[in-house]
């Protein structure tokens, strides 16, 4: 795997980095990327022009200031790359640097389409103010508009793998993705489905409806397994009713697997946008790394 990792030189930014060289393999690549967030270069710019309308002479503020920021950049990439593992433990046979400016979710999310770059491995979050929940604003950017895989990093191991399926061509890419993981990292897969039983509507029709909900999960996870594509004792599977977040998140407390696999979108009709609810809430309040497949 080719891995995008943004870095802010944060306690989070390089939980990501070990992560994502472990998720990249040896034979992978990483790209670690600084953006340096500068709006005092737009008014040293102006002050500078209008020195040298006044004086006749070019002013330099603007130059020094990007001269310090590429510095502080260089620093921090240099200290996430410190923070990788040794070649000996696995680190990725190609590691490379990039520096840019402007704003970092916009820069981050540029440099993701390019082909050279599989996926995005971002921090849940970072030194700026801005916090959604758990997330770093520019982790949520990324993770909202990216039409490429992005992991949300909270741990730097992955022994158990959680993949919720209900079924959607989102969730089964999801589960192949978890299962290719799997095979690298000699790691275990937990299948979930869960189903929202609608105790009021079917009251009194109840063991009719359950049968059907378990007939259906029997189906969902019987694909989702076969897209893992693992020998049976390494996989497991959970079924329950409750609605998918709570599932999803009740699962990873319970038994603490290191990183949740899922598809972006479910099955559901209703417009949410690019990014699915459920997909949404368990990037933010998962306390595993979560990784959304498109």
């Amino acid at each position: 795997m080719r891995l995008l990792v943004p870095t802010d030189g944060s306690p989070h930014a390089l939980v990501a980095a070990r992560l994502a060289a472990l998720l990249a393999g040896d034979d992978g690549a990483l790209a670690l990327l600084y953006v340096a967030q500068d709006r005092a270069l737009a008014a040293l710019a102006g002050l500078d022009a209008a020195a040298a309308l006044v004086g006749g002479a070019k002013g330099d503020l603007a130059a020094r200031r990007s001269m310090e920021n590429e510095q502080a950049g260089a620093a921090l990439l240099a200290l996430t790359r410190e923070s990788l593992p040794s070649r000996r433990d696995g680190m990725p046979r190609r590691v490379e640097t990039l520096y840019d400016t402007g704003h970092a979710g916009e820069r981050v999310l540029a440099h993701l389409v390019r082909p050279e770059h599989d996926a995005a491995v971002v921090g849940s979050r970072g030194h700026g103010l801005l916090v959604r929940a758990l997330l770093g604003s520019v982790s949520d950017e990324v993770l909202r508009h990216a039409a490429k895989p992005v992991v949300i990093a909270r741990r730097d191991v992955v022994r158990t793998i959680l993949v919720p399926s209900d079924g959607s061509p989102s969730a089964v890419r999801a589960a192949a993705t978890a299962g290719e993981l799997a095979r690298r990292l000699d790691a275990r897969v937990v299948l979930l489905h869960a189903a929202e039983f609608p105790v009021e509507t079917y009251r009194h029709e109840r063991p009719e409806v359950e049968t059907a909900f378990r007939e259906q999960a029997a189906r969902t996870l019987e694909g989702a397994r076969s897209a893992v594509d693992l020998p049976a004792d390494r996989i497991s599977e959970r079924f329950v009713f409750h609605d998918a977040p709570h599932a999803i998140l009740a699962e990873v407390d319970r038994s603490g697997e290191d990183l949740v696999v899922m598809g972006r979108r479910g099955r559901s009709p209703v417009p949410r946008g690019p990014m699915g609810s459920v997909a949404l809430r368990v990037a933010a309040d998962a306390a595993a790394s979560v990784m959304i497949e498109p």
